[in-house]
């Protein structure tokens, strides 16, 4: 009717949400495997997601890229997020660190009651975390003033602040070798499997790989 409306729009996403994928293997008896790579960019999306306060993340809010060329068989080889629009609000770190709403059931403590959600990161993403911290202009400082434009001063804060949050709980992580950070395709493949088996004996919990795991297992 002519008026218009603020929206967000993304290309490039038109496959299946992993929801989706999910359901369609259970429907047709296909077998599901998931990537190294995919793991691996599931555990820096909950990373990003504890940063960039998201509190709408689910298996409807991924979608998956697939390589359905074997038969019998879909195996996930990455992840692109979308619906990010419920992100950037005022939360603070331990808001959503230790929130136990229904909204953010998916945003999984880094560290819970001795099991961990996170247990291997990429090195070079971890390194580029701390860079932020370290250097407070290039860092914090500077994302603040990109942000200034679109975010209240409350929300910019409250981004700084969870910045700050998840790089000191992945060093204390990293520290206690609770976290192994991870370089070659052939460690990701040892990673995978050692997180399948994590998973199985209840160590490996709500974090995001943790859930899929869960629901390949059915």
């Amino acid at each position: 009717d002519g008026r218009m409306f603020r929206a967000n729009e993304m290309e490039g996403v038109e496959t299946f949400t992993m929801a989706e994928l999910l359901d369609y293997c259970e429907f047709n008896g296909l077998t599901m495997h998931m990537s190294p790579q995919a793991i691996s960019q599931l555990n820096k999306l909950q990373v990003f997601d504890l940063i960039c306060g998201q509190v709408d993340r689910h298996l409807n809010n991924y979608n998956v890229i697939i390589d359905d060329s074997v038969p019998g068989e879909v195996t996930v080889t990455g992840i692109k997020a979308i619906d990010n629009d419920m992100s950037f609000g005022g939360l603070k770190y331990e808001d959503i660190r230790y929130s136990t709403s229904a909204m953010l059931s998916f945003m999984s403590r880094i560290e819970e009651n001795g099991s961990i959600t996170i247990p291997y990161l990429e090195k070079g993403f971890y390194e580029q975390l701390l860079r932020l911290e370290e250097n407070n202009w290039e860092g914090l400082e500077k994302i603040a003033l990109e942000q200034s434009d679109i975010r209240t001063p409350d929300e910019i804060d409250a981004l700084k602040d969870r910045i700050k949050g998840v790089v000191d709980d992945l060093k204390t992580q990293v520290q206690y070798q609770m976290i192994t950070l991870v370089e070659t395709e052939e460690e990701w493949e040892g990673a995978y499997a050692d997180m399948l088996n994590t998973c199985r004996y209840g160590r490996l919990k709500e974090g995001y790989a943790a859930i899929v795991f869960s629901l390949m297992s059915k």
